[in-house]
């Protein structure tokens, strides 16, 4: 009996035991729930935290944008917007003048196409046609370029008698500028016909002559003789005179010496010979 009775004793501190070990298992895993859950918490309070601030920048940037659609809308304002592209010229206000929406700024040049305006006698007014060629010259007279007239005004220039034409210039080799003054000849009239060079001719008082050289025999043998042609000639394009009549084209001509020859007299052997060009000649005027 008292064997049975320490058996049971022994049991029942055996017991006891593993009754204390699971409440301290309980309280140890308590804390944890705790100590976890007080985690989690600050973690929540965190993510919140950090969710106020996204939402924060992300009011100032929409509003950020929202001013900056504003201002770019303001800018509107003061932007001035050319109709052409160009170059700009002079800007005329200075800093601290009023203008308004009529005052003048600046200007801006396009020079790759410019248009030459050109005043014609009215006498001239029945020879005036779309699609005449015009060129420009320089004051020295040395060629620019070429046009055509592409514009007729139908009024006549008051106290001018003179009538306005135009014609577009390609100034894509940015010979000219705008507002720039050039020489405009007019060619009124072109059409196939000789030209000799301008140290060809020699004048004797109004006459025009040109030395032809004719084959001929002197003093037994053959011999290139110098005859005196009066010729009528024509306006001068570059080098060279328009011949109007007085010559073929087959007719070999002096082309240099001239001032040393003498009707009926040997040519020099170091002496130029030519023929006549045959070309498009002009009726042209300035």
């Amino acid at each position: 009996s008292g064997t049975l009775d320490a058996q049971i004793a022994a049991q029942k501190e055996v017991i006891d035991a593993a009754k204390a070990q699971v409440e301290s298992a309980k309280k140890d895993l308590q804390r944890r729930i705790e100590t976890l859950d007080a985690q989690i918490a600050a973690q929540n309070e965190q993510i919140s935290s950090q969710e106020s601030q996204v939402a924060q920048v992300r009011g100032q940037l929409q509003q950020t944008q929202a001013n900056a659609v504003a201002e770019q809308v303001e800018l509107q304002y003061y932007n001035i917007l050319a109709p052409i592209s160009g170059v700009v010229g002079e800007v005329k206000p200075k800093v601290g003048d009023y203008v308004d929406s009529q005052t003048p700024l600046t200007t801006i040049q396009d020079n790759n196409t410019l248009e030459a305006n050109i005043n014609i006698p009215i006498d001239r007014l029945p020879e005036i046609r779309l699609g005449t060629r015009v060129e420009l010259l320089q004051q020295t007279d040395k060629l620019i370029g070429s046009s055509r007239i592409s514009f007729i005004s139908p009024d006549t220039g008051q106290g001018t008698q003179t009538v306005l034409v135009k014609a577009i210039y390609d100034n894509g080799e940015k010979k000219l500028q705008t507002n720039q003054q050039v020489i405009a000849r007019v060619i009124w009239e072109e059409k196939q016909g000789l030209t000799v060079p301008i140290t060809s001719v020699r004048r004797i008082g109004n006459q025009a002559f040109v030395f032809v050289a004719e084959e001929k025999i002197m003093d037994g043998e053959k011999k290139l003789i110098a005859t005196q042609k009066p010729v009528k000639l024509g306006s001068i394009q570059g080098e060279d005179y328009q011949v109007i009549e007085g010559l073929k084209s087959t007719d070999k001509i002096v082309v240099s010496g001239v001032v040393k020859l003498r009707n009926g007299i040997p040519i020099a052997d170091d002496s130029e010979l030519g023929n006549p060009i045959e070309k498009k000649n002009e009726k042209q005027s300035l």
